[in-house]
């Protein structure tokens, strides 16, 4: 008998949408006209809202949550059922997993134990395992289907993933479950790198992907949940960045409506748009609305406060509109913990995952943990053994994290404020760049020189890594330092690189200005001028500088500048010279004043590569004339502010007044992998040929405290280097042991490779000033 002879369609359809999909699957088999009525869509729509409903009103709104694997593939993966329903609130649903998506993991369990939630919608769990592959899971229907990859699904010469951001919806027009998913690629180009993004949308009724256009390429997403699904449309927190300086420009709500597959900007709820820092904030649903919830510091030190802002107005695609947001509670002060986060909300109470403080350990104890907050009895309760999805301490971030550029830092930096003050940590700057410094010193890479020309503003990296070897930097310079330079073109024509110091670029311009650039940030400081810039009351004859050395003070974490300047006052027959000492702090932004232990030291380099482990050598020589002296090394301590002169190994001392052995030509301190160098350069008495000798610092005085090597090594001596040019200084010595020089003639100036073994000089085009070895840091000018 036809059920259509007794029952209308409409009756039938109110009857079979209050039956679980369990029934609903066992009553396919009644007849063909029965199979064929369940599996539409219209009905199924139906069907869930129905549902949906019922369980609301019984205050049974169940969630499903996942505790993915945190510490690697041998860490079990969890999936659970969160309901008010359910005895102890949660149901552990992993057999149904392991059963369901049986044939596809089978042959691979590592990758199932990979498995995390990335969202759901109208019942079915998407879910993304290992080398980007996503899955779709019905629980109530025991159904899994593995997404087909996309084409292309990545692009070439990738170096890393750096992020990847998804969301999934339904399309209420084509009844058709749709995912939109963007990912961010660091892929190799030439001898550089870039960022490629990928935006792509798969169709559950096609079975295909599809490229789709994000309008906004300065965009950076994130959700702390992924329960940003409403109303037929997907919402993200966006970031809009600013290219120059890396950081936040302001903050939207990126929507897409899954029917016109167009996305959208809006303006989120007033707390995130405030002036200053921002409150931290997830987006999520509440009851039928959706909700915006953020957490605020209360009045009271450690007191917390969540705001919940709801939207009550949409546009007729169903898109929020934003004058519409309107708040709706605050929850709060509530009890302190070591660490609080929202989760989503279950029937109109708060999940969270939360760590344990003072005074709650009857509550939550132990490490982090998932409990309900009850908003009418304002009590945590536990949720069985679910844990929160990261249990990292701070030192296991810190050094995952340290692995990163600081171009990927500064994208998570927007992840959250934990994370963005970890980031800014004085103490993580240091950490990330010791380890960046180690690891290719350990890896034996070549380290890059940050060079200057003399002739000219121009500016270079060099490294046997970049193409021809040289990289202009000369337009990164101009667009970070711009608004100075805008206005003083002549400021820009006068720089010179004087010192660099953990990827901090000492700049010297004319009239004395100083000036700082950090090339990873993006950041450009001018140094004020010095209040006591010369001797009052005085006509100056004369005024030269006699040192210029930056350094980074590790007990304050202030990066320091000292110069000592020397000023010749009075008039032609009656003079005095006046030496005047100052260093500036960053951290302070002021300069101050002091005498100097030595004035009639001749100083044989003002800027020199000499800072090493907080404190900066330069060369200089000491004695009654020309030909009576003896080399010495002044080092100023940062720490301390203290001067003191230290002795080089003797063999340099030797011969130095005997010219019918040698003939000098430079004396200098530097850098050779991690050790503090002296290079000695000699010329040959005979032929003119030159010597470069190595000598590292192998020990300091550990009780002096100031950095004085106890103990010298002769490494080894690069030559003899023919003397094909009129004149032929050294620059550098490169990891693997070839020697970056300076050679010049009577009509040019250029600076060559040499290789030792094959005795050879390679050209660079380029001629330089200064080799000052450049690994990038995190130092913010700003921020110190």
């Amino acid at each position: 008998m036809d059920v259509r002879s007794t029952f209308s369609e409409d009756v039938l359809e109110e009857i079979l949408a209050r039956l679980t999909v369990s029934q609903l699957l066992q009553l396919r088999c009644v007849s063909k006209t029965w199979c064929a009525f369940i599996d539409k869509h219209s009905f199924m729509t139906k069907h869930y809202q129905v549902q949906y409903t019922m369980l609301k009103e019984q205050g049974h709104v169940a969630l499903f949550a996942d505790h993915p694997s945190v510490f690697g593939k041998d860490d079990p993966v969890e999936f659970y059922l969160v309901s008010k329903a359910f005895e102890n609130v949660v149901l552990c649903l992993t057999p149904n997993l392991h059963r369901d998506s049986a044939p596809y993991f089978v042959d691979n369990q590592e990758w199932f134990n990979t498995l995390c939630c990335m969202g759901g919608v109208n019942g079915v769990a998407l879910l993304h395992w290992e080398d980007e592959n996503l899955g779709l899971w019905n629980p109530a229907r025991r159904e899994f289907k593995v997404l087909p990859r996309a084409r292309p699904n990545k692009p070439d010469n990738v170096i890393e993933r750096m992020g990847i951001f998804i969301g999934m919806g339904f399309d209420p027009k084509s009844h058709d479950i749709k995912i939109v998913r963007q990912i961010d690629w660091l892929v190799r180009k030439d001898d550089d790198w870039e960022t490629t993004t990928i935006n792509e949308m798969y169709s559950v009724r096609t079975n295909s992907w599809k490229s789709v256009d994000l309008p906004w390429d300065s965009l950076i997403m994130y959700n702390a949940t992924w329960d940003g699904y409403f109303n037929g449309a997907y919402y993200w927190t966006a970031n809009e960045m600013d290219n120059n300086t890396c950081s936040t420009r302001r903050i939207w709500f990126l929507t897409l409506n899954f029917s016109t597959e167009v996305f959208k900007l809006i303006d989120p709820p007033p707390p995130a748009r405030q002036d200053g820092p921002k409150p931290e904030w997830n987006i999520s649903k509440y009851v039928d609305f959706l909700a915006v919830v953020f957490m605020v510091e209360g009045c009271q030190e450690n007191e917390i406060l969540f705001e919940i802002w709801i939207m009550s107005q949409f546009d007729d695609e169903g898109l929020a509109i934003s004058s519409s947001w309107q708040h709706l509670l605050t929850v709060g002060p509530l009890p302190p913990f070591d660490g609080l986060w929202f989760t989503a909300f279950l029937d109109g109470d708060m999940l969270f995952t939360a760590k344990g403080g003072e005074g709650v350990s009857a509550t939550i104890t132990g490490g982090c943990e998932t409990a309900l907050y009850s908003l009418t009895t304002r009590t945590f309760k536990r949720l069985g053994s679910m844990e929160a999805t990261s249990t990292f301490s701070d030192d296991l971030l810190e050094q995952i994290l340290c692995r990163l550029t600081v171009r990927q830092l500064l994208r998570l930096r927007c992840a959250s404020k934990p994370w963005c003050s970890l980031l800014d940590k004085n103490s993580f700057c240091t950490k990330h760049y010791q380890y960046q410094f180690a690891k290719l010193i350990k890896e034996k890479s070549n380290i890059p020189l940050f060079s200057d020309d003399p002739f000219g503003p121009e500016f270079y990296l060099i490294s046997k890594d970049l193409e021809n070897m040289v990289q202009c930097l000369t337009p990164n310079v101009k667009r970070d330092g711009a608004r100075y330079f805008t206005s003083d073109t002549e400021l820009f024509s006068s720089l010179l690189c004087s010192n660099l110091v953990n990827g901090i670029v000492l700049f010297h311009m004319r009239a004395e200005r100083l000036a700082l650039w950090n090339p990873a940030t993006r950041e450009f400081k001018v140094v004020p001028h010095p209040r006591l810039h010369k001797p009052d009351n005085v006509t100056v004859i004369e005024r030269f500088g006699r040192f210029l050395g930056m350094g980074f003070d590790p007990k304050s974490y202030d990066f320091k500048i000292v110069r000592e300047t020397d000023w010749t006052v009075g008039d032609e027959t009656n003079w005095k010279r006046n030496f005047i000492c100052e260093m500036y702090s960053l951290k302070a932004n002021s300069w101050k004043s002091f005498e100097f232990p030595w004035p009639s030291l001749h100083m044989n380099r003002i800027f020199a590569d000499g800072y090493f482990n907080g404190v900066h050598y330069w060369p200089a020589s000491i004695g009654p004339s020309d030909r009576d002296f003896r080399f010495v090394l002044l080092s100023f301590d940062f720490s301390t502010e203290m001067f003191k002169l230290v002795e080089p190994p003797p063999p340099i001392n030797e011969d130095v007044n005997n010219e019918s052995v040698c003939k000098w030509e430079e004396y200098d301190v530097g850098k050779y992998m991690e050790f503090l160098t002296i290079t000695v350069t000699r010329k040959s008495s005979e032929d003119d040929a030159r010597h470069f000798e190595l000598w590292v610092a192998r020990e300091f005085d550990a009780q002096d405290g100031h950095g004085v090597p106890s103990s010298w090594q002769h490494l080894f001596t690069v030559g003899p280097v023919p003397a094909a040019w009129d004149e032929l200084f050294f620059h550098a010595f490169l990891v693997d042991g070839d020697v970056l020089v300076n050679v010049q003639d009577w009509k040019s100036s250029e600076t060559t490779l040499y290789n030792p073994a094959t005795r050879t000089f390679k050209q660079l085009g380029v001629g330089l000033a200064s080799n000052l070895m450049y690994v990038e840091s995190l130092f913010r000018l700003s921020e110190i």
